[in-house]
C-alpha cells in the first residue's frame, strides 16, 4: 500500500526469515551445527526446561513473561487506533461529499493527487483502499483480543514457580517479537495510517475556516457511531472465518492454561502441607490431563498456532510479511513443543502416549 516506503516490509520479512532459519537449524540432526543449536536452545528455554544447575547469571524470572503482553497491548492498541482512523477515513470518503473534503486535506498534507492511498483519485481505488484498510483494522482487532487475554492470563491465571527462569536473550527476543508481530499486520500501510491521524487533525483545523462547506461536508474525525460500523460491513467471508478460528483457538488456549495453573496450585498446597507427592529429580510436577492435553503434550502451543492461523486466514493469505510471521510462529512453537515433549517423557515413566504438538504428525 505504501509504494514509497517498501523498506519497512522488506526489513520485517528479512527478520522473519532469519528467525525461521534459526528455528530450522535448531531442529536439524546435524553434528556441525550442534554448538549453534545449543546456543539457540539455551536462549529459548524457559520455566521447567531451564537447567538450573548451570550459571544463572544471565537469567531473569519467568514471571517477566507478563512484560511481553504488556508491551503488546500498549503497542497494538496504538496501531489499532491508527488503523481504525485510517479505515474510517477511507470508508467515509466513498461518499462524494466527504471524498472532496478528504482530497483537499490530502493535497494540503502533501499527499497530492498521486497519493498511494488514492491513485488517480478514482472511486474504485478508494473503495479498494477502504476494503483493505478495514481488513487491516480487523487484523489488529483480532491481535488485540489475543494479547489482552494473554495479559490477563499471565497476570491472574498462570502460576509461575518462584524459581522458574528464562534467559535474558529470550526475554529481549520476546519483547522484540511483540513489537514486530503487530507491526507486521500493517507493514504495507503503516506510514499511511500514521499520516491519516495527522490528516484528521488538519481536518479539525480546516473545518473552522471552511464555513461554506461545513453544512455539506463531514470530517472523518466527526463521524457518527454508525459510520464506524461500515468498517465491519466491508469485510469478506475470509475475515469472519479467520475470526472464528481465532476465537476457537483462544477458548482452548485459555482452558489449557487454567489446567496448567491448577497443577501449580495443587503443587503449592502439597509443598505447604507435606502431603505425599510425585517427585521428579527433586522437583514436583504432574502430568496434565483434559481438553487438548489428551492428544498432545503442548496444546497451549497448538492453540497459539491455531490463533495465528486464524489471523493468517483473515489477512487473505496474500501478504508475504504475515505469511512469514505465521511460518515463524509454527516453527518456533514446534521447536518448543518438541523440547517440552522430550522433557515430559524423560520425567515420567508412565507418561501417556501423546503427540508432541501436531496430532498425527509429530
Amino acid at each position: 500500500m505504501d509504494q514509497n516506503m517498501p523498506s519497512l516490509a522488506l526489513v520485517l520479512q528479512f527478520m522473519w526469515l532469519a528467525a525461521i532459519a534459526a528455528c530450522v537449524v535448531s531442529m536439524l540432526p546435524l553434528k556441525f551445527v550442534i554448538p549453534l543449536q545449543s546456543a539457540i536452545l539455551a536462549c529459548c528455554r524457559r520455566g521447567k526446561l531451564v537447567d538450573r544447575s548451570k550459571n544463572q547469571r544471565f537469567n531473569v524470572p519467568h514471571s517477566f513473561f507478563t512484560h511481553f503482553y504488556l508491551v503488546a497491548v500498549i503497542w497494538n492498541t496504538f496501531l489499532l487506533l491508527a488503523a481504525a482512523a485510517f479505515a474510517c477515513l477511507c470508508t467515509s470518503s466513498v461518499s462524494s461529499s466527504t471524498f472532496q473534503f478528504s482530497t483537499l486535506v490530502w493535497q494540503i498534507s502533501g499527499e497530492g493527487a498521486s497519493s498511494s492511498v488514492l491513485p488517480g483519485n478514482s472511486v474504485l481505488s478508494l473503495t479498494s483502499c477502504s476494503e483493505w484498510a478495514s481488513r487491516t483494522f480487523f487484523l489488529h482487532l483480532l491481535m488485540e483480543i489475543h494479547v489482552v487475554r494473554r495479559l490477563y492470563e499471565s497476570s491472574f491465571i498462570v502460576k509461575y514457580s518462584p524459581g522458574a527462569q528464562m534467559h535474558v536473550m529470550g526475554y529481549l527476543s520476546g519483547i522484540l517479537y511483540y513489537v514486530v508481530a503487530p507491526l507486521s499486520l500493517c507493514a504495507r500501510s503503516c506510514w499511511t495510517m500514521f499520516r491519516s491521524i495527522m490528516q484528521m487533525f488538519v481536518q479539525s483545523l480546516l473545518k473552522r475556516q471552511i464555513h461554506s462547506h461545513q453544512s455539506a461536508l463531514v470530517a472523518p474525525g466527526e463521524l457518527e457511531w454508525r459510520e464506524y460500523g461500515k468498517i465491519l460491513m466491508t469485510l469478506g467471508w475470509w475475515q469472519w472465518i479467520g475470526a472464528f478460528v481465532v476465537l476457537w483457538g483462544s477458548v482452548h488456549q485459555y482452558r489449557c492454561h487454567v489446567i496448567l495453573a491448577s497443577l501449580r496450585i495443587r503443587d503449592q498446597v502439597v509443598e505447604k502441607t507435606n502431603l505425599p507427592q510425585q517427585s521428579t529429580r527433586g522437583s514436583t510436577y504432574a502430568i496434565p490431563f483434559g481438553d487438548w492435553f489428551e492428544v498432545v503434550s503442548s496444546p497451549h502451543y497448538l492453540a497459539e498456532i491455531v490463533i495465528y492461523g486464524g489471523i493468517f486466514i483473515a489477512s487473505g493469505g496474500t501478504d508475504l510479511t504475515i505469511i512469514l510471521l505465521f511460518i515463524w510462529v509454527v516453527s518456533n512453537l514446534l521447536l518448543s513443543g518438541l523440547e517440552t515433549h522430550k522433557w515430559y517423557q524423560s520425567k515420567f515413566d508412565n507418561y501417556p502416549k501423546r503427540w508432541a504438538i501436531f496430532p498425527l504428525i509429530c
